[in-house]
């Protein structure tokens, strides 16, 4: 049984059925790279802007807001043992302390996650960018214009003196070559 197709009982070499979760799944990644080439097409300007947002918010982070750490200590249950005879100034400092921890760890779990966010969408921009200049000198001044210039179609035909049918088979182009190029980038690929 070991040399047979699991869904129609011929043996593997003959079975068309065998081969396609292969293909279906080099298929699927190559589909979500190129989706990922469009969205950027579509929306480079906005994820530029939301960089340089996200970038501020790092430099002008001022750790966990207190409502947030007075609902994380409202859902922790007390560690350690419990004196019922200790006095209220030694509960309070305890409490102290316990706030302090929690709005340290609320602070660093924060941070770590908007410069996570960061560095992936920073180094995903920046494979895009370096990939459109991998493209033929003139496809890769024309892509320039229209993704990171925001020149419109309109504007690119007119620059170039072609007509806009052009400019979109030449972004048709584009899209494939960039997609073949970046299917096997590592670090385009990687899930944000």
């Amino acid at each position: 049984m070991d040399g047979m197709c699991k869904s129609c009982g011929k043996v593997v070499e003959k079975c068309v059925e065998a081969l396609l979760p292969v293909r279906t799944a080099k298929g699927v990644a190559g589909m979500e790279t190129r989706k990922k080439v469009e969205r950027l097409f579509k929306y480079y300007p906005e994820a530029k802007q939301n960089l340089e947002i996200l970038k501020f918010q790092i430099g002008s982070y001022a750790g966990a807001d207190e409502d947030e750490v007075i609902e994380s200590l409202t859902y922790t249950v007390p560690e350690g043992e419990r004196v019922s005879n200790s006095n209220i100034s030694d509960k309070s400092s305890r409490i102290a302390l316990i706030y302090k921890d929690i709005a340290d760890h609320e602070s660093q779990e924060q941070l770590q996650d908007m410069l996570k966010r960061y560095y992936l969408q920073k180094n995903e921009l920046d494979v895009f960018e370096y990939s459109i200049k991998l493209l033929e000198p003139r496809l890769s001044r024309i892509i320039t214009d229209i993704v990171i210039n925001k020149m419109t179609w309109m504007e690119v035909s007119e620059k170039y003196y072609v007509s806009v049918n052009t400019v979109a088979e030449w972004r048709k182009k584009a899209i494939r070559q960039l997609t073949k190029m970046l299917e096997s980038s590592l670090l385009f690929n990687r899930v944000v």
